[in-house]
C-alpha cells in the first residue's frame, strides 16, 4: 500500500475511532472553545506578530486538532478556531506592512548596498534567492523604470503656466446681418398677426370653421403660416375654440376678447393640436370647396 493511502487509512480510522466517550467528545469540545476564546480575548497581542504569540497559538490548535479531535462535528468548531487566528494574522501582517516607513529611495540604496555587483548595479540573482525563502509561490514578472544609482539626480519637472482663459463678460451680439433678417421676420410676424385678428373682428363674431379661415386654395405654405398665427391670437386671449354641435370633431373659431374680462386671469386655458400636413390640406379643399380665402393671399415675395 502506497504511504500516502497508508496515511489516509490511519486517519479515518482515527476519526472512527469508537473507543471514544461522550464524555472524552465534551472535553474536547471545551478546549476548542476556551482556546477560541482566549484567541478573541487576546487579539490585539496576537496581531502583532512579532512576539511570536501568533505561531504558539497556531502550533497549539494544531497539536489539539492531531491528538484529540476524532469525530466531524468537533472538527467543525475546531475549523472555525483556525479560521479566526487566520484573520488575525492577515490582519497582523496588513498593520505590519502599513506601519513601514520607507522610501523608494531608501529601498534601492539598500539593495545596492547588500547585492551590488561592484557595477553600480544590483545582482538580481542573489536577490531571487534571498527572497524564495519567504514566497509560496512563484512570483510574477516586474519591471523598474529608470536608473538604480545612488548619485542619481531625478530630473526636475518644470511647472508650467495655465493658459489665460479669455474673459467672457464682453457682451456677446450677433452678426448685423441675422440681427436685420430676425427684425424683420418678427415684423412680417407681427404684421400677419394684426391683419388676422382685424380680420376675425370683422367676420367671425360668430363661430367659423377652422379650415375656412386658415386654408388658402392658392397656397399651401400660407395655409401653415395661417395656422400659426391663428394659435398665437388664440394664447393672447383674442380668439376662442368651440367644438361644433352639427360636425362632430370640427373645431370652430369665434373673435372673443378674454383681456377686457374682470376674470381674465382666473378662466382656464387648455391646450391642444391641429394637424395640418399637405394631404389633410387637399382634403380640406374638397370638402368644405374652399374657392376664395379668409385671409388674402399674400405677394410670394412676403414669404
Amino acid at each position: 500500500m502506497p504511504a500516502a493511502q497508508s496515511r489516509r487509512s490511519r486517519r479515518k480510522k482515527k476519526l472512527l475511532d469508537d473507543s471514544i466517550t461522550h464524555e472524552d467528545r465534551q472535553k474536547t469540545r471545551k478546549k476548542i472553545r476556551d482556546l477560541h476564546q482566549r484567541n478573541r480575548e487576546q487579539r490585539t497581542e496576537l496581531e502583532n506578530i512579532k512576539n511570536g504569540l501568533l505561531i504558539e497559538r497556531f502550533e497549539e490548535a494544531e497539536k489539539l486538532n492531531e491528538e484529540e479531535v476524532h469525530f466531524p462535528s468537533e472538527a467543525m468548531v475546531e475549523l472555525e478556531n483556525q479560521a479566526t487566528l487566520t484573520e488575525i494574522a492577515d490582519n497582523g501582517i496588513k498593520g505590519r506592512a502599513q506601519s513601514v516607513d520607507i522610501t523608494m529611495d531608501q529601498f534601492l540604496n539598500g539593495l545596492l548596498d547588500r547585492f551590488s555587483d561592484g557595477e553600480d548595479s544590483i545582482d538580481w540573482t542573489e536577490v531571487g534567492k534571498v527572497g524564495a525563502e519567504f514566497l509560496a509561490a512563484v512570483p510574477p514578472t516586474n519591471f523598474l523604470s529608470g536608473q538604480i544609482k545612488k548619485d542619481f539626480v531625478p530630473r526636475q519637472q518644470k511647472q508650467r503656466s495655465r493658459q489665460k482663459k479669455r474673459k467672457v463678460d464682453a457682451p456677446q451680439t450677433a452678426p448685423k446681418e441675422v440681427q436685420d433678417a430676425d427684425k424683420e421676420e418678427k415684423s412680417h410676424t407681427e404684421g400677419r398677426v394684426h391683419q388676422l385678428r382685424k380680420l376675425m373682428k370683422r367676420g367671425a363674431k360668430e363661430p367659423v370653421n377652422l379650415y375656412r379661415v386658415i386654408v388658402n386654395p392658392d397656397s399651401f405654405s400660407q395655409t401653415v403660416e395661417n395656422l400659426f398665427d391663428l394659435s398665437f391670437l388664440i394664447k393672447i386671449g383674442k380668439v376662442r375654440i368651440v367644438m361644433s354641435d352639427e360636425e362632430q370633431g370640427v373645431p370652430y373659431v369665434q373673435y372673443h376678447d378674454f383681456t377686457k374680462l374682470e376674470n381674465a386671469d382666473t378662466i382656464p386655458k387648455h391646450q391642444g393640436i391641429v394637424k395640418m400636413d399637405y394631404k389633410l390640406y387637399r382634403a380640406c379643399l374638397e370638402k368644405y370647396e374652399i374657392k376664395d380665402p379668409f385671409v388674402r393671399t399674400r405677394p410670394m415675395e412676403q414669404e
